[in-house]
């Protein structure tokens, strides 16, 4: 009693053919890419007429060189973020200074002005003053002339060498020799 045996079924033959290509793909990645690569490798060094060795040592370097350039370049990166860092807080304070420079300059405008306006009223002042004090120092003078042309003139009639008089401590003097003259 022998079964008869089962066909495969096309499906089954699709998904092992799958595996079989899979399979395949695999194996050119994995093995025969590498090797390919290998031997490329191999011929241009062929070409270069240098030894195994000499190669192994040169591709050595290379890798030291690009060792010490990644280094200089993680170096170079870190600098570079502090000084952004140093960069952002200079440009903070330089935006501080440009804004305590505008706040200083509307109070020296202001300060300047409220001076200039407290210069004119006081120079009007001054002025105002320096026309009283001429009045008053003309007046005195005046007065002083009258005084002492009453005073004097009456003490000439006592003393005719009487002809000028002086002012001192605020009090008329009668007297012969003097530049201010007495009209009688």
């Amino acid at each position: 009693m022998d079964e008869p045996a089962k066909k495969p079924s096309t499906r089954n033959i699709i998904i092992i053919s799958i595996a079989g290509i899979l399979f395949i793909t695999m194996l050119i990645i994995f093995i025969i890419r590498p090797a390919y690569l290998g031997y490329a490798t191999y011929e241009e060094l062929k070409k270069t007429n240098l030894s195994t060795e000499d190669y192994s040592n040169s591709i050595a370097d290379i890798n030291q060189k690009l060792l010490i350039a990644q280094t200089n370049t993680e170096s170079c990166s870190n600098n570079q973020d502090k000084l952004m860092v140093e960069l952002k807080l200079i440009m903070n304070n330089l935006s501080n200074c440009y804004s305590s420079l505008g706040k200083l300059e509307g109070s020296y405008n202001s300060l300047s002005k409220s001076c200039n306006d407290e210069k004119n009223k006081l120079t009007e002042t001054l002025d105002t003053e320096k026309e009283t004090l001429d009045t008053l120092e003309e007046n005195y003078q005046l007065l002083a002339k009258n005084t002492a042309d009453n005073l004097c003139c009456k003490m000439k009639i006592d003393d005719p060498r009487i002809n000028s008089y002086i002012v001192e401590n605020n009090k008329v003097k009668c007297t012969e020799s003097a530049d201010a003259t007495i009209n009688c």
